[in-house]
């Protein structure tokens, strides 16, 4: 038999036939089939509480993003509605503020219409289409979204030149 101990709050056993009982006062004691319910209730919930923090993060990266390259394109457009401004001079603008967020050259793909910026007349409107595709920035995009999601963001400026 084991040992028992009294203090303020309850019995105490050194040992006991229920392991995951020894040492716990009597008081807290249940039946032996609450053993382990804290175990099977951690392996149902623990999986799906680490899916939702993945997603926490992948979505806060998702959107931030999204923001770096809609500031890309409003850079290059602003490059873009310049005199003397070619495609190239626009693909290198976006290339370097999207650099400062980690996404590589060779993922970006930048239009420009029309395709010369510069071809156009005074007040003429400039576009500049900036997409990366999802795949290529995130780890976790392959377990939730289709192989072809892309990251896009337009801007429309009208041209500055001289009249």
């Amino acid at each position: 038999m084991a040992k028992e101990f009294r203090g303020r709050l309850g019995t105490f056993r050194a040992s006991s036939d229920r392991r995951c009982f020894r040492g716990t006062p009597r008081w807290r004691k249940r039946d032996a089939v609450r053993c382990g319910a804290a175990a099977a209730e951690l392996a149902l919930v623990l999986p799906v509480f680490i899916l939702i923090v993945v997603g926490m993060f992948e979505l806060s990266r998702a959107l931030m993003l999204k923001h770096a390259v809609t500031a890309a394109a409003q850079d290059a457009c602003r490059v873009a509605i310049l005199d003397g401004s070619t495609s190239t001079s626009v693909r290198s603008k976006a290339t370097a503020s999207l650099s400062t967020s980690g996404i590589g050259p060779t993922s970006i793909a930048v239009t420009t219409n029309p395709t010369a910026p510069s071809s156009g007349g005074y007040d003429t409107p400039v576009s500049v289409t900036v997409s990366v595709p999802y795949s290529a920035i995130s780890s976790f995009a392959p377990w939730f979204l289709p192989a072809n999601a892309n990251l896009t963001a337009t801007v429309t400026m009208r041209r500055e030149t001289v009249k």
